[in-house]
């Protein structure tokens, strides 16, 4: 069976990633705890981490059969900010998955795979097996610089397009499937996107999605617009989705 390496990160971010977490596990234990590595009036930089554990049990009765699986989640979280004016974002996410199950929830497959815009997967599997297989790739990576009208972001970094209770279907780049039982983060997506604020509650934004090594007809480009009116909140969208056009 070929496993995938990734020479960056196995050789630097892996022994940083388990580092740390032995680091915030041991000296700072506390629940919903951050370390502030870099705190002054120009720059501050804070370092904090979860860890979640998920069981799901499925029962075929057509087969009578049941299956059952194990997965864990541990989340590293670097965040800084220079003055006002930029801001960074840094996720590194290990999974590993006990009993892989035949047919799962988007929770429980390879989390590289939960998104189709990345230009490069950034991950590494460190173990493939029938019965355990474990992964660790680079979640978020991104920079934001704030203009006086307009915030730029670019990198690894999750993109919302729209707020629903269940299911958002505008949101084209990274939906979370019905089936989604952990919401908390989103994954990240390769691209560009800027915010322009119209008023207190409208906006323009035109945002980049990149595909698989920035191929055009893999690519999405859209701009959105959004403002408020009678309590509702009203949004338009055009571009083009990897081969076609839309607007809605």
């Amino acid at each position: 069976m070929i496993v995938k390496r990734n020479p960056l990160i196995v050789i630097i971010l892996l022994p940083l990633f388990y580092l740390s977490y032995l680091t915030l596990i041991f000296l700072f234990p506390s629940p919903a705890y951050s370390v502030k590595l870099i705190d002054s009036d120009l720059i501050s930089c804070e370092l904090s981490g979860s860890l979640k554990g998920f069981y799901l049990g499925i029962h075929d009765n057509h087969i009578d059969k049941s299956h059952d699986g194990g997965l864990t989640l541990l989340r590293l979280i670097l965040t800084g900010k220079v003055l006002e004016k930029a801001s960074i974002e840094f996720h590194l996410l290990e999974g590993g998955m006990i009993n892989p199950l035949p047919a799962a929830p988007s929770g429980f497959v390879s989390f590289s795979e939960a998104t189709r815009f990345r230009a490069d997967p950034w991950d590494h599997s460190q173990s493939t097996h029938e019965d355990f297989s474990s992964q660790i790739a680079i979640d978020r990576a991104n920079i934001t610089l704030r203009f006086p009208h307009c915030d730029l972001t670019l990198g690894r970094q999750a993109i919302t397009l729209g707020t629903t209770y269940f299911w958002n279907p505008n949101d084209l780049l990274t939906a979370f499937s019905p089936y989604e039982f952990d919401r908390e983060y989103k994954p990240g997506v390769d691209g560009a996107k800027v915010d322009i604020a119209l008023g207190m509650f409208s906006g323009i934004s035109f945002i980049y999605g990149a595909g698989d090594s920035f191929g055009l007809n893999e690519s999405a480009l859209l701009i959105r617009t959004f403002t408020n009116m009678f309590d509702f909140d009203l949004a338009m969208m055009a571009g083009r989705f990897r081969q076609d056009g839309f607007v809605g």
